[in-house]
């Protein structure tokens, strides 16, 4: 009944932020791809089993910073099926600090949620933050094929341009001139 949480950088440099989180900070100066989060994200597991996480941790993530964040309760309600307690019950504000994170360091990041039973999956998520935003449910109850998979993509708002300061404004002044 292993269940995993892993977070995954794609590309950029998003360290500078994610430091700043103490269950995080030791592995800024390795810098690793892939780090398990799953103590981060996880408040409670499908088996009602509370991931313990130090105070430390619990007070940097309520005062994180945070952008919107797709959660499974969203997938499932877009699609008509029951939001059930997929992947048990999440820290909101964890995935609303790494789409943040995505955010301000321009890179992607992702993560992948993985419930196995025996050797077989039983429920997978995987999110991806960056210049879009996309979550991916699937059940497989145990099957070597999923039951059911839903997911859901929303476009980040785009950066505002800047002009073509200062060509614009000599350009205006020049039209005035004559």
């Amino acid at each position: 009944m292993p269940l995993s949480l892993t977070l995954h950088i794609d590309y950029g440099d998003p360290w500078p932020w994610l430091a700043q989180c103490p269950a995080l900070s030791s592995s800024h100066q390795a810098k690793p791809s892939v780090v398990d989060v799953t103590a981060l994200a996880i408040e409670e597991d499908a088996y009602g089993n509370r991931q313990s996480l130090g105070a430390e941790d619990l007070a940097f993530l309520a005062g994180a910073p945070v952008a919107p964040a797709l959660l499974p309760e969203e997938v499932l309600k877009a699609a008509g099926r029951p939001a059930l307690h997929f992947a048990g019950v999440l820290r909101p504000r964890f995935f609303g600090w790494i789409a943040f994170v995505a955010k301000e360091s321009r890179g992607s990041l992702g993560l992948s949620y993985l419930h196995e039973r025996g050797d077989w999956p039983y429920e997978t998520a995987s999110w991806s933050f960056g210049s879009y935003e996309s979550l991916t449910l699937a059940s497989y109850d145990g099957r070597a094929e999923p039951l059911w998979e839903e997911s859901l993509l929303r476009r980040r708002e785009p950066q505002a341009t800047q002009g073509f300061f200062p060509f614009e404004t000599l350009l205006r002044d020049r039209k005035r001139e004559k």
